[in-house]
């Protein structure tokens, strides 16, 4: 991949995003606690939910364009009624937006549809 490409820059702008978040290469969280909020809250604690919050859970990515919150203890209360069957919140966006994911690992953020978390986060860096 030439390093000068539109997606070489989007990666790294990412990595340096989760980086001054606190996450780094192969970062993960026990997911017991968040498994246990989630299951409280009424939501189905999907794995691909799990795998997400194992790698970004507590941390808060500021982007360029927003701030995505992987924060459950912050957020979590707030979710009573506005969350979709089916769909399990793994994250917040500064505008508002709830980041969900599916059994099937798809991300669904206010309102558009995405196939992973990695074709989501690629939009926020555009």
């Amino acid at each position: 991949m030439n390093p000068r490409s539109p997606q070489v820059t989007q990666l790294r702008t990412l990595r340096d995003a989760w980086q001054r978040s606190g996450w780094t290469p192969g970062r993960q969280i026990p997911t017991h606690m968040v498994r246990a909020m989630l299951i409280g809250a009424d939501f189905r604690a999907w794995p691909a939910a799990l795998e997400i919050l194992a790698e970004f859970g507590g941390l808060t990515i500021v982007l360029p364009k927003r701030t995505i919150d992987f924060d459950l203890a912050f957020w979590l209360p707030e979710t009573r009624g506005e969350h979709l069957e089916d769909w399990c919140p793994v994250g917040r966006t500064s505008r508002g937006d709830w980041v969900q994911v599916d059994m099937d690992g798809r991300i669904l953020c206010a309102g558009e549809n995405y196939e992973s978390m990695q074709a989501y986060w690629l939009t926020l860096v555009k």
